[in-house]
């Protein structure tokens, strides 16, 4: 009889669809928006990025985040440097944005129309170094293209092979549906992803976002997963510092929600983030978070949080600690057939349906 050996999987190969699409990405995206110098006053600087993105293909990771702004376009550069000298290109999920101008006093350089899209994805294709791009996201709503145009001019980039999934990024719900909707009537590429800003500091998605995500079967990738910080503890009552990410104070809730994942991350012996981030993968399983990371102790912490259970009574405690107001009509209908207080009457109450929660 001979002896198997069993191969361990990497950490990070543990790989799952995103959306409705056939596309394998890893449990957790690099968000590589600190790589480059021309932001270092705003983002700190990074060192070590080649390392990190080694670590993180290393424990098999393949799915990669940026933006033709981040950085002033270093970022994609440094991306399409280290493809290149790895060889890797086909192995890498590459997902970047357009919508923000690269182009001083030029009014079309600016926003989601078909021109801005075309030269956007011209330009990120030769800084990276590809002549494909895996996931490309409208990058910010600019309530002033047509959402037909954005969508037809999404088909003519996939059809011409320059761009594989189409994505939306900071846009409200009732555009990605309307444009889900366009799509599939018109035939044209669905919606594959969308990334927005959510955490256990920020769960405002759940309103109609999340709903929104479920129910159109697009992949939910957010970014701002650890909070901006807000949860590490390295922020003291009587402090008020200037957080990024359009979040500018802690406050008193953010504060008791912080004590709460403390408390927490010291029973179990970890970290507060790798709580935070364990929170958002219990709570909603099959997101896919987007964590940066300066080091590659940081990343291989945030790694280990896939490993992380918390029980249903650690659950509730932070659940409890960071519910958001959901606001009408979900607090009038709920956002269930079972918290729905207004159809289960008249004879109806013993009604059983499949009821799956949107929160």
């Amino acid at each position: 009889m001979t002896d198997t050996v069993t191969e361990q999987v990497p950490p990070l190969a543990h790989y799952r669809l995103l959306g409705n699409s056939g596309l394998r990405v890893s449990p957790l995206c690099l968000g590589c928006m600190g790589y480059g110098k021309a932001w270092q006053d705003i983002m700190g600087e990074h060192t070590e990025p080649e390392a990190i993105l080694d670590t993180y293909v290393e424990a098999g990771g393949n799915f990669l985040d940026m933006a033709n702004k981040y950085n002033e376009g270093e970022t994609e550069e440094i991306i399409g440097e280290w493809m290149k000298k790895r060889g890797n290109r086909d192995r890498m999920v590459i997902a970047t944005k357009f919508s923000i101008g690269m182009r001083k006093n030029d009014p079309n350089a600016v926003g989601n129309h078909r021109k801005n899209m075309f030269s956007s994805v011209r330009d990120s294709l030769r800084r990276l170094q590809t002549d494909y791009i895996d996931l490309l996201y409208v990058h910010f709503w600019d309530f002033t293209t047509p959402i037909e145009e954005v969508m037809s001019s999404f088909h003519d980039l996939v059809s011409a092979g320059k761009v594989h999934y189409v994505a939306f990024s900071d846009t409200p719900a009732w555009v990605v549906a309307k444009a889900n909707t366009i799509a599939e009537f018109r035939g044209w590429p669905r919606v594959a992803a969308y990334q927005g800003r959510y955490s256990l500091s920020d769960r405002t998605m759940e309103r109609e976002l999340i709903p929104m995500l479920r129910s159109e079967k697009i992949a939910h990738v957010p970014w701002g997963v650890l909070g901006q910080g807000k949860l590490t503890g390295k922020y003291q009552r009587g402090m008020q510092p200037k957080i990024r990410g359009g979040i500018t104070q802690m406050t008193e809730k953010d504060f008791q929600l912080q004590d709460i994942v403390t408390d927490i991350a010291k029973k179990l012996n970890v970290s507060n983030s790798q709580i935070v981030l364990a929170w958002m993968l219990n709570h909603q399983p099959g997101t896919i978070p987007i964590v940066g990371c300066r080091t590659t102790a940081q990343l291989k912490e945030h790694i280990q949080a896939l490993n992380i259970r918390l029980d249903a009574e650690q659950m509730k405690r932070l659940n409890d600690a960071s519910a958001v107001d959901l606001g009408f009509p979900h607090d009038f209908i709920g956002q269930t057939f079972k918290q729905n207080p207004i159809i289960k009457y008249r004879g109806n109450e013993n009604i059983e349906l499949d009821d799956i929660p949107l929160q």
